[in-house]
């Protein structure tokens, strides 16, 4: 049997035995990376290879978190510091590689297979993230090395979702670039993506140009994915983040941040675009990045969307200064993740315990968490948080 047949048989083999991640050692920072690979048969399932890297550094299990994974070239820090990129756990080589940012969408289930040093096995993605695989099977894109949190990350493993969820500050901050998936293309978008790509730092927007465009790039921002509260540390961590719709490609720094900047003025005067989410458009493009507290946190965090209500929290840990931190423990309900987020604030802030009644900084804070995690006020005797408690858990009373 040549190796062709070999392989077949090893891929029909491979629709009906699921995939077995190769574990990652949780003690270092190790990813699972993936390469798309080739096909010029669309009906051919999609097929991607897995290898695992780490970036360097060990975890401490005493601290629950990565040492200095919370410096990322991105932010604003006293001593400049540069992420390492992957090296190849095996033969130590440099790994260089691109972070997707998308949206996971509607749990409509598609099968692709999934090969790891021989062992093959089927893994069920969503349809966004397949249109986009489905998309990407060119030469170009086969030649490349993708971290894809759906994929790279043992979903089912609640220890291995805190161990990655924790890493992703660097994950972002060390890939050589991110892509910014926006969806298929649609009327227009190709045209729009286009005149982006014509602008520069200097650009400025004419009447001509602007109506010109106008229909395609509303439609552009009122794409779902602006939504999201994962994108905010995903997009300003990014070193070189590439929005994509379809094929069309622009790159975030040099020709999207320019254009939709000099947009802003006429977004907010357009009945098409009411619907916009434009305080996170806004925050994307001028966002200081820096460290920041949860206090500032919970404005980043209101009005965006996430299916597990912790991932408002866990989801901005990559913005969030080190001696305010908490692990992303996915195995912690919701009210005990609020109550850890608020025990750090207390300490950093020097919160008293009379502080925590109606009327404080600090309450107000508590309160607009509450709203965001969907929790009822710290007044409320019916819900599963109550000022006693949290006087109790902050100060050990």
């Amino acid at each position: 049997m040549d190796s062709d047949s070999i392989m077949n048989a090893a891929l029909h083999a491979a629709e009906d035995r699921e995939f077995q991640f190769p574990p990652l050692d949780s003690r270092k920072k190790q990813i699972r990376l993936l390469q798309i690979q080739p096909s010029s048969d669309s009906q051919r399932p999609i097929r991607m290879k897995m290898k695992i890297v780490h970036l360097g550094g060990y975890y401490d299990a005493d601290a629950r978190r990565f040492v200095g994974c919370w410096e990322p070239s991105g932010l604003q820090t006293d001593t400049a510091t540069e992420s390492i990129r992957g090296q190849d756990s095996t033969d130590r080589t440099l790994a260089s590689f691109t972070a997707l940012s998308y949206i996971w969408g509607a749990p409509t289930p598609f099968t692709i297979q999934v090969e790891h040093e021989g062992h093959i096995g089927y893994l069920s993605i969503r349809g966004n993230l397949h249109q986009y695989l489905a998309l990407r099977r060119d030469a170009e894109a086969c030649s490349s090395w993708f971290w894809i949190d759906q994929i790279s990350i043992d979903q089912t493993d609640l220890s291995e979702r805190g161990h990655q969820v924790g890493m992703m500050a660097e994950i972002y901050s060390s890939a050589n670039e991110s892509e910014i998936w926006l969806g298929l293309p649609f009327e227009g978008s190709d045209e729009a993506m286009g005149f982006i790509c014509k602008t520069g730092e200097d650009f400025a927007w004419t009447e001509a140009n602007f109506h010109a465009h106008y229909p395609a790039l509303i439609e552009l921002l009122h794409n779902v994915y602006w939504t999201r509260v994962w994108i905010v540390q995903e997009v300003l961590l990014s070193r070189e983040p590439v929005v994509r719709v379809g094929s069309k490609t622009a790159t975030w720094n040099h020709h999207f941040k320019p254009a939709f900047i000099g947009l802003l003025p006429r977004l907010r005067t357009l009945k098409e675009a009411q619907n916009i989410d434009i305080p996170m458009l806004t925050l994307l493009l001028r966002f200081p990045v820096r460290h920041i507290t949860w206090a500032e946190a919970v404005g980043l965090a209101e009005g965006r969307g996430c299916t597990d209500r912790r991932d408002s929290i866990f989801g901005l840990l990559g913005l969030v200064a080190p001696w305010v931190q908490i692990y992303p423990d996915y195995s912690k309900p919701v009210a005990e993740v609020l109550l850890n987020i608020l025990r750090k604030e207390a300490q950093f802030s020097g919160v008293l315990p009379q502080q925590l009644f109606a009327g404080t900084t600090f309450e107000g804070m508590t309160q607009r968490w509450c709203r965001v995690l969907l929790i009822g006020g710290i007044h409320d005797q019916n819900d599963d948080l109550d000022l006693k408690m949290i006087r109790r858990f902050l100060f050990l009373e």
